[in-house]
């Protein structure tokens, strides 16, 4: 069972359009510099969230910092899931007027390494975004059971 909720994309990008274009007149972008611009911060996000897990789980594993991944990590998915879209893909898309996001475009190098293609990403990422947040869970529950223990 899928629950999927249509929204409507371009009243969305015409606000966001309507937000960002001060500051658009004002460093004189054209529309397509701009979608890269977003694709770049798109990727920065994507593995600033990785980088996140990483840290949460080795470097400093401390409850609050993993709630605070599994809260980021809950809304990427809850979007990805639900909209079955990315509202910063579809800002860039609409942006550059492509077929591919210049993120997927940037994406799809990296994903050569791996002999990898979008397709198969965008399948993946959602069961591995599926399994990450089942185990972050279960993660917090235990964490939460522990201190409700500790504390009787």
């Amino acid at each position: 069972m899928k629950i999927k909720i249509q929204l409507d994309f371009e009243n969305l990008f015409d606000s966001l359009k309507q937000k960002i274009g001060d500051a658009k007149k004002t460093i004189k972008y054209e529309d397509e510099i701009l979608g890269y611009i977003i694709a770049i911060f798109h990727l920065m996000i994507s593995c600033s969230v990785i980088f996140l897990i990483f840290v949460s789980h080795t470097i400093y594993p401390s409850v609050w910092l993993k709630a605070i991944s599994f809260i980021i990590l809950f809304i990427i998915w809850i979007q990805h899931i639900l909209l079955d879209a990315c509202f910063v893909t579809l800002f860039e898309k609409k942006l550059v007027k492509e077929s591919q996001t210049p993120f997927h475009k940037i994406l799809s190098k990296i994903l050569n390494v791996f002999n990898l293609t979008i397709e198969q990403y965008d399948k993946y990422l959602i069961v591995i975004e599926g399994v990450i947040i089942g185990c972050f869970g279960l993660e917090l529950l235990s964490h939460f059971s522990q201190f409700m223990t500790n504390r009787a």
